[in-house]
This record gives C-alpha cells, sequence and structure tokens, in this order.
C-alpha cells in the first residue's frame, strides 16, 4: 500500500537540528490573529481566519485590528495549553491552532485534548514514514521543496 505525504513530511526534514536556543515555545500551531489572513463578516467584524466563524472577533473594519482583544484572546488559549504543551514531544512540530479548542462557548479542555490525540498519531505515522524513506535514500529530501512523495509502507 502506498501513502502519499507532503508538506508534513517536509516539515520534520526540515525541523531545525540541535539544541533549542529560545526556551520559550509558541503554543502549538497559533496564529497571531488577523495578521497574516482574516475573515470579515458581513456586518464588519473582523476575525482570525474563516475556521472560526464568528468565534474569536479581534476587530472590526471601522477601528482595525484590537491587540487587546488579539492579546486576551492569545493569553486565554494559552493558559488552557500551556501545561499540556510545555510536555509534550511534539511542541516543536505541532502545527494545532484555536480552532481544536473552539467551542460556540470558548475555549475548551477537553475538545483541545481529543484533537492532541488525533494529531500526535497522525504524527506519529508521518515520522515513522519520513523514518522508512531517508533510511531507504539519505537524499531523499536534500535540495527540495515541498513536492508530494511517495512512501510505500
Amino acid at each position: 500500500m502506498s501513502e502519499l505525504f507532503g508538506k508534513e513530511i517536509f516539515r520534520i526534514h526540515n525541523l531545525p537540528k540541535g539544541e533549542v536556543r529560545n526556551k520559550y515555545l509558541h503554543p502549538n500551531g497559533i496564529c497571531y490573529p488577523g495578521y497574516y489572513k482574516a475573515f470579515v463578516s458581513p456586518e464588519g467584524f473582523i476575525y482570525p481566519c474563516e475556521k472560526v466563524g464568528y468565534m474569536l472577533k479581534v476587530g472590526d473594519i471601522f477601528n482595525g485590528l484590537n491587540e487587546d482583544l488579539i492579546e486576551e484572546t492569545i493569553g486565554r488559549y494559552t493558559d488552557l495549553v500551556e501545561n499540556m504543551c510545555k510536555e509534550c514531544w511534539a511542541v516543536r512540530l505541532c502545527n494545532v491552532c484555536f480552532i481544536s479548542a473552539i467551542t460556540e462557548n470558548g475555549f475548551d479542555y477537553e475538545r483541545k485534548k481529543e484533537f492532541c490525540k488525533y494529531t500526535l498519531s497522525t504524527l506519529e505515522k508521518n515520522i515513522k514514514s519520513y523514518i522508512k524513506i531517508i533510511s531507504k535514500n539519505r537524499e531523499a529530501f536534500n535540495g527540495k521543496k515541498f513536492k508530494m512523495v511517495w512512501a510505500d509502507t
């Protein structure tokens, strides 16, 4: 059976090697809400992206991004996940965002935990596949940018 891998395998390969110089790790894959992309509602409210829907308002089109709201959102999420993330073996590879913990009632620890379980399982499979590929061809990823890689399993 063959599996198709792409961006996630390259993230593993391109992970900086050696000691982590910065002892502070940003909690998993969260963005700085509204910085790279944003979702604007018909009413003019700004949200981090289309994935969070009408949750996590971070500003409006009349006043722009609200730094206080953004910092509060990051703070609430960080408070929720800090202990979970700092003990996690995959923290440097994690790309889980706010959506992993959001419910209509705000951030939810149990939802985040379930999402992490699935993410860790997927990451473990990707690492095993990466090891298979690299053990057969140490040059498999050298000099290549993201492209799809086939791995026989």
